[in-house]
């Protein structure tokens, strides 16, 4: 979407009060994005106020979503991220982040509050190189020697805040190509040739799968990526959501994955409807308060953390596929 016509409406968005959520006159289509970035903004802002720590979720997931609505042009206030922007600055600290550590998986944090301060580099919040440099080399400490990252999942498919192997492979890889490309180019090898011969069939992990490809044009990415396509194609539920696999019922979180999943491919008209169909589905689901409900494996558990971060994906699903809506 044109900056300047996110930033004209999201003025707009902000002089009717930024917990509101939105006004009378902000333009139908962009309501439940600035309603999802609104209740974003307060849990983030709120979480280290209220419990003294940093989580992967509040501070990893949601800020992402956050610095990903500042790229698109939407006007984030400075006090809703600005404390956790200051805090990704210092990754040293990252393994004293607070809380309860027997509930804590510190390669997890490392990796997504990486994920967090790359996002806050993409949206010009911050500019000094060295913390993102010294979070890309941590994360390529991660990488195991067969190319992927190994983030667990319990042996269940994945779940918004554990990724699974083939979604942090491809955002592992996608960092340290942000970061230094040369520097990290075995690794980034590494990680691709990992992709190209990974034959995975749960929804995520086949999102994952296209988003660390991207628009590669080898022949095994093309034959990985057409495979993706037509799997992703025919597990559409007729409502237009996706679930964990084709035959189980849609999840916030795992319609979401996919849009960003083809969203970011080279455009094609065969599977635009598929993007839209996904993304009404999507925002039909988005609760009252502008959040999503939390997808969880099994299904139908109650997690806030799960539902921070379902909704953190949901928000990135909606600004990666909103010129869906400005190019009709």
């Amino acid at each position: 979407m044109p900056r300047s016509v996110l930033q004209i409406t999201t003025a707009l968005f902000c002089w009717c009060g930024w917990n509101s959520g939105y006004c009378q006159d902000t333009p139908q289509r962009l309501q439940p994005l600035l309603r999802a970035v609104t209740y974003l903004q307060d849990e983030v802002q709120q979480w280290p106020e209220q419990h003294h720590c940093y989580s992967c979720h509040n501070n990893g997931d949601a800020a992402r979503a956050l610095f990903a609505a500042h790229s698109a042009g939407i006007t984030v206030p400075s006090k809703a991220i600005n404390r956790t922007s200051n805090w990704l600055t210092k990754p040293e600290s990252w393994k004293n982040n607070g809380g309860d550590q027997r509930f804590s998986d510190q390669r997890l944090a490392q990796f997504q509050f990486s994920l967090a301060l790359a996002a806050a580099h993409r949206a010009e919040l911050l500019s000094d190189p060295q913390p993102l440099r010294q979070a890309a080399k941590a994360t390529a400490r991660q990488q195991q020697a067969d190319g992927s990252w190994a983030l667990d999942t319990g042996g269940i498919v994945a779940s918004p805040i554990t990724y699974g192997r083939h979604l942090g492979t491809a955002l592992g890889k996608n960092l340290l190509q942000q970061v230094d490309p040369k520097t990290f180019s075995l690794h980034i090898t590494r990680a691709e040739k990992w992709l190209r011969h990974s034959r995975p069939h749960a929804i995520p992990d086949l999102s994952g799968l296209m988003i660390g490809l991207g628009e590669s044009q080898d022949a095994a990415a093309i034959k990985q990526l057409d495979r993706c396509r037509q799997l992703l194609r025919s597990a559409q539920d007729p409502a237009g959501g996706w679930g964990p696999f084709a035959t189980h019922r849609a999840e916030p979180y795992d319609t979401a994955i996919v849009l960003i999943a083809l969203a970011q491919q080279k455009p094609n008209k065969s599977y635009q409807p598929l993007l839209q169909a996904g993304r009404s589905w999507l925002i039909k689901q988005q609760l009252q308060d502008g959040s999503w409900a939390e997808t969880t494996r099994p299904a139908n558990s109650e997690s806030y953390a799960h539902r921070i971060s379902t909704t953190a994906w949901a928000t990135l699903a909606l600004i990666a596929t909103q010129d869906l809506l400005d190019s009709k």
